[in-house]
């Protein structure tokens, strides 16, 4: 299964060894001189440095003799993800020097070449020719990158979080007097007597008078955006989407709180990888179809609901530009105000030996940010890792795949043939393109192949297909058996399981070729055609469950706990890479893989992420929501 890979290029604040060790051989001074060696610089050193492979150090032991942490680490060939990381504690005076010494050739005729953490650091630098692999990248880093100093764009975004939460302040006191004031009302009309019971004192206000102004004001009230959040829709047209959306983010969390380790590193390389490599953790890698559930319920959401409007109204077009605005003006402020969060205040919240990793990350949004609001940074940069939060693929993807929405339905109003024609090409355009791009570019899919709409827009056509089939051939009212619903329900979830685990033979390594059961070409097919097979698995449990015959599946994705999870799905996505990147980057020590550890990290960070998407919910994406209202009034 293709992994996740999340994040950003190399950056400003890191030095790469090879030009260090080019550089300081073209020097004809001797790094090392004027280091002087005593009894307690070499007793700090000692017990603040990390004596083995894949460790920083001691860094509270470093940090409290007001020394500082090193770190040097060799990256993937995107500069990436980090494959051995190790620390030594310095002298924050003369670090850099001490470094340079360190990788020069003059270190073993130095006063600290018996030190036994800076041979481990010195021997990083042969260690492309000892793994064979020219193509790794070296680069080092001193320091916490502790910001003290809040730019101008830290000093905005204060600015405007302050202003939105004064807002929300003055917005749920202006609600509370008016209720009251209602109260009395109402109290005077009943001979003094207040209306009784747990919603006493709160009384339903007539805003149909209100100016402008107050109208926009309320809807940035607190407490109708949690009344909205948890308020529960009593007949649902489509039963059971939350549920399936809500399960395919946690699936994307547990995914990315597992993988994303590779960004700060592990003490154990070959412990993970044999942990990744075995058959329960194939569901934690087959992660990267819970997107493809995404694309399908857009697919399916888009079509449904524009269709039915058509039907209603009988008539065969539609404001196409108007439905692009309005879905900017819904998706853009979150987004929007997570980005320039992330790029200007996420960098002072903490610090750390690898912090400097955060700040490199955030800095790339300081350059791209236009890319990401304009919805086409899947296309620029062209290289993945030099994107802005690079997890917004998806959001660019989706949105282009709304435009293409558009387009076939627009098609399918006036030539019904053309359109359903037109649906299915792109569905096996799909699953062909993906195969060429993938027997092509087998090294790193990722910029050619994961994030381009061509190549994922197979579960997004199906979505509109089955949205077709529930509105012009009324599926949505079709009667099964008891017998066939649940033989349809088990074929469905064989699909699915078979998609995600079938994968682990290319696991079973063979001793003369270290390579799997698939040749190139074959892995080629499971990974473009997998995402059809699952799409259409999907889709048969989505028919299933929307027409009453989902038995025990639907009767879990129906729960009443899914509805206010759905709702908070657009948030948790774009916010929990942040919470992982801060809660990771923040370490001063490596990550050692245990499946207690994976499970304690996926549940906090599943947590925290969704108390901050209601947060935000509550704050930013229901009032932007509602004043996106006020600018383009709903056409009836």
């Amino acid at each position: 299964m293709l992994a996740y890979r999340a994040g950003a290029h190399s950056a400003l604040l890191c030095v790469t060894l090879m030009s260090s060790i080019s550089g300081m051989n073209s020097q004809n001074h001797n790094p090392c001189e004027g280091l002087q060696n005593s009894t307690e610089v070499e007793q700090i050193i000692r017990k603040g440095s990390a004596n083995i492979r894949n460790s920083l150090g001691n860094y509270f032991e470093c940090v409290n003799a007001s020394y500082q942490i090193c770190v040097a680490d060799i990256l993937d060939p995107q500069g990436e993800l980090i494959v051995v990381s190790h620390g030594i504690c310095l002298p924050p005076d003369t670090a850099q020097q001490f470094v340079e010494c360190i990788l020069s050739a003059d270190f073993v005729d130095s006063p600290f070449a018996n030190i036994e953490s800076l041979q481990r650091f010195a021997e990083l630098k042969d260690y492309t020719k000892e793994n064979h692999r020219p193509d790794l990248i070296f680069q080092h880093h001193c320091g916490d990158s502790n910001l003290s100093h809040l730019d101008t764009g830290a000093i905005v975004m204060i600015c405007i979080v302050g202003f939105i939460m004064m807002l929300c302040l003055i917005a749920q006191l202006a609600d509370y007097r008016d209720s009251v004031h209602v109260g009395e009302d109402y109290a005077l009309l009943n001979g003094g007597k207040h209306q009784e019971g747990i919603n006493s004192g709160r009384h339903a206000v007539d805003t149909s008078r209100w100016p402008l102004w107050r109208k926009m004001l309320k809807a940035f009230c607190p407490s109708d955006g949690v009344a909205t959040l948890m308020e529960r829709t009593q007949s649902r047209a489509l039963s059971g989407l939350d549920g399936l959306r809500s399960f395919s983010m946690l699936w994307i969390i547990l995914a990315h709180t597992t993988l994303l380790v590779t960004l700060l590193g592990t003490d154990d390389q070959n412990e993970m990888l044999e942990n990744m490599e075995s058959l329960p953790q194939q569901f934690t890698l087959g992660a990267s179809l819970a997107v493809d559930t995404f694309f399908f319920l857009s697919g399916l959401l888009t079509t449904y609901t524009l269709l039915r409007r058509m039907r209603k109204s009988n008539t065969n077009s539609f404001p196409a530009g108007m439905f692009v605005l309005l879905r900017f003006l819904r998706l853009t402020p979150l987004y929007a105000f997570l980005l320039f969060f992330y790029t200007y205040l996420v960098p002072y919240v903490s610090s750390g030996p690898v912090w400097y990793r955060m700040v490199r990350d955030v800095s790339l949004c300081k350059h791209h940010w236009w890319a990401n609001l304009l919805y086409v940074n899947n296309f620029y940069p062209k290289t993945f890792h030099s994107t802005c939060m690079s997890w917004s693929w998806y959001l660019a993807n989706d949105m282009q795949f709304f435009i293409l929405g558009l387009i076939i339905l627009t098609i399918y109003l006036r030539a019904k043939f053309v359109g359903i024609s037109l649906t299915a090409t792109c569905s096996v355009g799909g699953v062909v393109a993906g195969w060429l791009l993938l027997v092509k570019h087998r090294q790193d899919t990722q910029d050619d192949y994961y994030d381009k709409p061509y190549t994922r827009v197979t579960p997004f056509t199906i979505g509109v297909m089955l949205g077709i089939m529930f509105v012009d051939h009324d599926f949505i009212n079709i009667r099964l058996t008891k017998l066939k619903s649940r033989l349809l329900m088990l074929f469905a979830l064989l699909i699915i399981l078979a998609v995600v685990y079938i994968d682990y033979l290319n696991f079973a390594q063979h001793p003369a070729t270290q390579k799997g059961d698939f040749t190139d070409e074959q892995n080629a097919a499971y990974q473009a055609g997998g995402r059809l097979a699952f799409a259409v698995g999907i889709s048969i449990v989505t028919l299933l469950c929307v027409t009453g015959h989902g038995g025990i599946v639907n009767s879990f994705l129906s729960l009443p706990f899914w509805e206010p999870l759905g709702k908070l799905t657009y948030g948790a996505y774009l916010v929990h890479p942040i919470v992982i990147r801060i809660y990771y980057y923040q370490k001063v020590q490596l990550y050692h893989f245990t499946v207690v550890e994976q499970a304690m990290y996926f549940i906090s960070i599943a947590t925290i992420s969704y108390a901050v998407a209601a947060i935000l919910h509550v704050s930013v994406e229901l009032p932007f929501a509602n004043l996106a209202k006020f600018v383009m009034p709903a056409r009836r």
